[in-house]
Order: structure tokens, then sequence, then C-alpha cells
């Protein structure tokens, strides 16, 4: 499992989109409905997604794995009470079939069916996403749920945030209080 995507909702998602692809160097990746997709050099279909909204905020957090791995965690989420929402196909760079689960304070992590594209050789533009934070309430509440229920790992603390991994990369998410 992999760390995919982050998906953002802002109220301004022009002047956003103009800051992500002239400053950052994402590259569009196209549109849905009223949501942008942008996406690095790596094999990613899109690693950020913005959204118009009134507030600013993390819609959800995306991790992609082959589909058995996928399947294998639903079926324990699933078995833990954790109550994951089946989506068939979900309309985005990539597709891809999975589920959602909403963490402890409503953060929505969303698993799907890994489909990569061709890298794009431009050493001057970023590869991919390599972590999210997350503001907390209870960030030990929010760790415990990615570890225990999830399947995630600790990885390192401070006094201020929580690391946890989902592969051999230091952390995926960080949960900030």
């Amino acid at each position: 499992m992999k760390l995919r995507s982050v998906e953002l909702q802002v109220p301004d998602r022009s002047a956003a989109a103009r800051f992500l692809l002239e400053i950052w160097g994402l590259i569009d990746a196209g549109n849905r409905r009223a949501t942008g997709f942008f996406r690095g050099s790596g094999e990613d279909p899109y690693i950020l997604s913005l959204s118009d909204a009134p507030t600013t905020g993390v819609t959800s957090v995306t991790f992609s794995a082959p589909e058995a791995e996928v399947r294998a965690l639903h079926s324990h989420l699933a078995a833990a009470g954790g109550a994951p929402q089946f989506v068939s196909e979900f309309d985005e760079p990539g597709g891809g079939g999975g589920f959602l689960a909403t963490g402890p304070e409503g953060h929505v992590y969303r698993f799907v069916t890994e489909n990569r594209v061709q890298p794009i050789p431009d050493r001057d533009r970023p590869i991919g996403l390599t972590h999210v934070p997350l503001n907390a309430v209870d960030r030990d509440a929010c760790a415990r749920f990615a570890v225990e229920t999830l399947g995630f790992r600790l990885s390192d603390r401070t006094r201020i945030m929580t690391f946890v991994r989902c592969s051999e990369v230091h952390h995926a998410l960080a949960f900030v209080q």
C-alpha cells in the first residue's frame, strides 16, 4: 500500500490551481464535475485534487494498493466494525474501485485499487506525494485508529505530532495537535 493523493476543498479553486501549476509545477490531470486533478511526474494518475467549497479543508486522503490488498483491508475493517463504504468505481483519473473509511475525528480515508500511468521524465517537477499532516484534537485516538483498524504502523512521535506509515516510508500521515 502507498499514499497516493490528497483531496482538498478551497474557496478559490482557480487561484489554488494556478499556484499548483505555476509555482509547485504540478501537471493538469483533468477535471470531473467541480473538481480539478493534478499529477506529479511519477506513476500516480493524480496526487492532489481541488474542489470548490466555502472553506478550506482536507476532504480525504487516498491510498492505493493491489486489488487483493484493498479487498483484505475492506474485510478487516468491516470485521472490526469500521463500516467501510464500498465504491465500485471512483470517478477520477485512474478510476479503480475501493472503499471509504472514516476515522474517529471525521478524517476520510480512501483505499483504491492501484492504477499506474506513464511517468513524465522531468526532474524539475514533483514526483508524488510523500505525506499528509492532519489536524487532530486527539492525535493518539487518530493514530490508534490508523494502527489498530487500518493496519498502519507507528513511526515516530514528537511533542505535538504522531507519525504513522502504511509502507516502509517513514510516514504517510502525521496527526498534529
